[in-house]
């Protein structure tokens, strides 16, 4: 705690730095209901996190089946850097991934896919806490939890109270009144 002219101050908690996959973006414009997704999205709403992904991640999106009701959701997040910062792939990445994928491939038989290696440089380089992904591939590496320091998870679902309201379907006058 700081004291300013007799105040207490409580020091501001550093919001996690966590990066997307492109699948949690796929997953939450499908709208699949897969809840860990939809934590992670409610929680950067509330801005209890900042959310970092690569720029392949439109590429990967803008491939997929989106519902037409749901196309217009991923430049609304472009537009707020303050929550989600959209990295450019450059040199540096590059050659990180390429140090990725031939670690695995001298270590272990595991293959990494350039995307992902891509996207797992780009954590690093960007010094996210935990890179979210609910790509089996990525989470069963050899080293996930520990790769340059970067934990790789599925993302984690809200408490048991959060996850019964987000299933509780409303009655259907309530629905009606909206």
């Amino acid at each position: 705690m700081k004291k300013t002219k007799g105040a207490t101050v409580e020091p501001q908690q550093k919001r996690p730095r966590v990066y997307w996959d492109a699948c949690i973006f796929i997953h939450w414009l499908k709208a699949t209901g897969e809840l860990g997704v939809d934590e992670q999205f409610r929680r950067l709403d509330a801005k209890e996190l900042t959310a970092v992904t690569s720029v392949l991640t439109v590429v990967e999106v803008l491939e997929c089946d989106i519902p037409p009701e749901r196309k217009h959701l991923l430049p609304i997040l472009k537009q707020n850097p303050d929550k989600l910062t959209i990295v450019q792939v450059g040199w540096k990445e590059a050659e990180n991934a390429h140090e990725i994928r031939s670690h695995y491939k001298e270590t272990t038989e595991a293959k990494v896919k350039t995307p992902d290696a891509i996207h797992l440089a780009t954590a690093v380089l960007t010094e996210c806490d935990v890179f979210y992904t609910l790509d089996e591939k990525l989470t069963k590496l050899p080293e996930a939890g520990v790769l340059y320091g970067l934990k790789i998870e599925v993302p984690p679902h809200p408490p048991e109270p959060a996850q019964k309201a987000m299933l509780e379907v409303p009655p259907k006058d309530a629905v009606n009144e909206r």
